[in-house]
């Protein structure tokens, strides 16, 4: 799993985290996981160290917006995206915490073309 690249789905929505983990085996050269929440995910990314992470904006406990703002303080490096079925409801700049906002619903060659734009912006970075 090092040499892949290692992304991250949260939602409290099954059929959405497996629509990603669907849409997202078209990247070979990836590999993707799945958090319920984002407590759980927190809980994952030490050990996983993911590159991207996609999340929901409206999930119960901790809103995807609140999830991704900490996320950006604690792991700078990683690649974000929100996910909403109603981008009015965001109060806050997007910018300052996700790199792409993907509007539900979305195709899976939508999903599937952010994230390799995202992968070439990783792959793009001089060590």
């Amino acid at each position: 799993m090092e040499d892949k690249i290692r992304i991250l789905c949260v939602d409290d929505e099954m059929f959405y985290l497996k629509s990603c983990e669907r849409a997202l085996r078209k990247i070979s050269n990836a590999v993707t996981l799945t958090a319920g929440n984002p407590l759980e995910a927190l809980s994952m990314i030490p050990e996983y160290m993911p590159q991207i992470v996609i999340s929901d904006f409206q999930m119960p406990g901790m809103n995807g917006y609140d999830f991704l703002e900490k996320l950006r303080k604690e792991y700078p490096h990683i690649k974000n995206i929100l996910m909403s079925g109603n981008a009015l409801l965001i109060q806050k700049p997007i910018s300052e915490v996700a790199d792409v906002l993907l509007e539900k619903p979305f195709e899976n060659d939508d999903l599937v073309c952010v994230v390799e734009a995202l992968i070439s912006q990783i792959s793009q970075k001089p060590l």
